[in-house]
């Protein structure tokens, strides 16, 4: 949740700018774009906040603000008879009142989520691991690396399980040593970068492994 609504904020942050550019443009000529203007500004404000502590209180607050944003854009475009940049102004409050009902449902979804609120001895061990992970320096065998798209990933091979966490702390996965299987597209391959599909608790993602990496988890895999 944490991931996916600071990637939203910063949306947000473009679309409450564009707000407060728009309600810019109308501040001389009406009070009504004096209010646009505060409005994009709280827009603004909320999505840095956003980024700073994401939280359900974040996306409903969102809701909200599209909301009240929309029908005052909606308002703007009838008393402009619909002319001009009224139109303009009135398609982009629509636009917000679809962001408001979807932020809401979103907000409704993760609420009816089971949240279990980690206790300090589980996040000290969580950020120990994905320190330790991150901060590899693949000097050891059980240090590998690979990529997925255009992301990093690094990994340590234990003996019963591996560790795999983006360089951007991102996303941390754990899986047993049988629940994970990279198969190479070409399995003879032995020079350059090695193609393949990384399978980890039945989650099949194309992945590239760099020579070194690919034979220390070909070693890991045999050894008992």
């Amino acid at each position: 949740m944490l991931q996916s609504t600071r990637s939203i904020a910063w949306v947000n942050v473009f679309l409450g700018l564009l707000t407060f550019m728009l309600g810019l443009h109308n501040a001389e000529k009406s009070w009504l774009g004096i209010v646009q203007t505060i409005l994009g500004l709280l827009i603004i404000g909320q999505s840095l906040w956003a980024l700073a502590g994401p939280s359900l209180t974040t996306i409903l607050t969102w809701s909200i603000l599209f909301g009240i944003c929309g029908v005052w854009n909606v308002l703007v475009c009838i008393l402009m008879s619909f002319s001009g940049l009224g139109i303009v102004v009135g398609g982009f409050g629509i636009l917000q009142i679809y962001w408001a009902y979807r932020f809401y449902r979103k907000y409704e979804a993760y609420q009816q989520m089971t949240l279990i609120v980690p206790t300090v001895e589980t996040t000290a061990l969580h950020n120990n691991i994905w320190s330790s992970v991150t901060k590899a320096n693949f000097l050891n065998d059980s240090d590998v690396q690979y990529r997925v798209n255009r992301r990093i990933w690094h990994g340590t091979l234990l003996p019963t399980m591996g560790i795999f966490a983006t360089a951007g702390r991102q996303s941390l996965m754990l899986a047993d040593k049988q629940d994970v299987t990279f198969t190479p597209k070409n399995p003879a391959s032995s020079k350059g970068a090695v193609e393949g599909h990384l399978s980890i608790d039945s989650q099949k993602i194309p992945a590239v492994f760099d020579q070194i990496s690919f034979q220390r988890y070909k070693h890991w895999k045999i050894t008992v």
